[in-house]
């Protein structure tokens, strides 16, 4: 039934047959693509100008023909998660699945798809197949690479769909850009909900990965951290408000954390307007709650927040203005910004701000839209197409961030790739 070695449920059993076992011959299958011809020599990250702002129009790294039904799907890919190797490609994952006309999300062909941008190439691979579990909902990935020693680590919720709280979390490594992987080895087999999403490593050595803890109002994120370099984990009592939350530590040593926003929940420790900051002081057994309207009125509740600590030095937040919406059918709310004609003004979607004083304020609010000529992108997942101008940009998606060793910063939503460096982020947003 495909549980992994170290998991334990109530309803795993054996069956021990005497006599004579049949031989059992391992079927092998095709290497996917983004294993194949993996560059084993370590790449020369030479750094984005510092000064020169950069940005490079987005591309889709979701690439799947039209009719393909398995194992990876045309029909649906949400859940992005993206790291840098040692080679210099970028590796990005994700969740595919056959759709809501079968059993969507919640299904057991539910698996985790991949592709890879090799170093100097202008396109993204076709997908090819990541991980599968027969039998179960491998429902989410996170990859995160070691900047001490270029491993790369793959983390992975497998079992029921996690609504039913069903999963185990299991962890595994690359040394070789991701050319292979180690065996899976299991992190908890408390069955629960287990949606990791991004992975930090403090000062002090502690790895800490984000996660969710239930799927109901209010919801909760959560954090497991380990001390040993990954080999075991311990998850804190503390709750972080929202889920999906990304994480990153203070100055002073304390750990941030913001959330996929809940509003619609009278719960106390998320009152007021605007998304929820967590800070936890004693390594997540408690947290402290506030919420921040510079960083949008709360109304991205349904989105996955970016939440990262650049090398020059600032915090990166990055979300959405407003629940939903397209620039034909009307947003809500916005956030205002000054563009690059002094002219201050609302823009609608996916929005940038930094903060340099360790989360107390947020500015350098900055529309993430690639220019004002008015353009359409596929958003994939569930944002489908949109329209992009000098004042909306993607409406909706789940996002991920890194800074790569060379400056560059690469934002992935449900389908899309988006490069820029930090001077472009300086930089005001574009005049209509």
């Amino acid at each position: 039934m495909s549980f992994l070695p170290g998991a334990r449920y109530p309803r795993l059993g054996f069956r021990i047959a005497s006599g004579e076992q049949p031989i059992l011959h391992e079927k092998r299958q095709p290497t996917p693509l983004h294993e194949t011809n993996v560059a084993q020599s370590e790449a020369d990250w030479k750094p984005v100008s510092g000064k020169q702002p950069v940005f490079i129009s987005p591309i889709s790294f979701v690439r799947i023909p039209k009719d393909a039904m398995g194992p990876v799907f045309a029909s649906h890919n949400h859940f992005p998660s993206i790291t840098w190797c040692p080679n210099g490609d970028l590796l990005a994952t994700w969740f595919t699945d056959p759709g809501a006309s079968y059993t969507g999300e919640e299904g057991s062909q539910l698996n985790i798809a991949a592709a890879r941008l090799r170093r100097g190439a202008s396109e993204w691979e076709e997908a090819s197949l990541f991980y599968s579990a027969a039998d179960r909902n491998d429902h989410s990935a996170s990859l995160w690479t070691n900047r001490e020693n270029g491993r790369l680590y793959h983390f992975q919720g497998t079992g029921s769909f996690p609504k039913q709280g069903n999963q185990i979390l299991f962890m595994r490594h690359s040394d070789d850009s991701g050319a292979s992987w180690s065996t899976p080895r299991v992190m908890s087999d408390k069955r629960s909900m287990w949606n990791p999403h991004v992975l930090m490593k403090t000062r002090a050595g502690h790895m800490i990965l984000t996660s969710d803890f239930n799927f109901d109002q209010p919801m909760w994120g959560r954090i497991i951290v380990s001390k040993d370099d990954g080999e075991t984990w311990h998850q804190p009592a503390g709750r972080i408000v929202g889920q999906h939350p990304g994480i990153v530590e203070l100055r002073d040593g304390r750990w941030l954390a913001i959330g996929r926003d809940n509003l619609n929940t009278q719960h106390e420790a998320v009152q007021g307007v605007g998304v929820p900051i967590s800070i936890t002081a004693d390594e997540g057994e408690t947290w402290t709650y506030r919420r921040e309207p510079a960083l949008g009125l709360g109304f991205n509740w349904r989105q996955r927040p970016v939440l990262i600590r650049l090398e020059e030095g600032p915090l990166l937040f990055i979300g959405f203005t407003d629940k939903w919406g397209t620039p034909d059918a009307g947003f809500v709310n916005g956030v205002e910004f000054v563009d690059q004609a002094g002219v201050r003004r609302k823009g609608y979607g996916m929005f940038a701000a930094l903060s340099e004083d360790e989360g107390e304020t947020w500015t350098g609010h900055k529309l993430l839209t690639p220019g004002s000529e008015r353009k359409e992108y596929d958003g994939g997942g569930n944002t489908e197409w949109f329209e992009t101008d000098a004042s909306h940009a993607e409406p909706a998606g789940y996002i991920q961030a890194i800074q790569s060793p060379d400056g560059m910063i690469h934002l992935i939503s449900s389908k899309l790739h988006y490069r820029f460096n930090y001077a472009w982020l300086r930089m005001p947003t574009v005049a209509e």
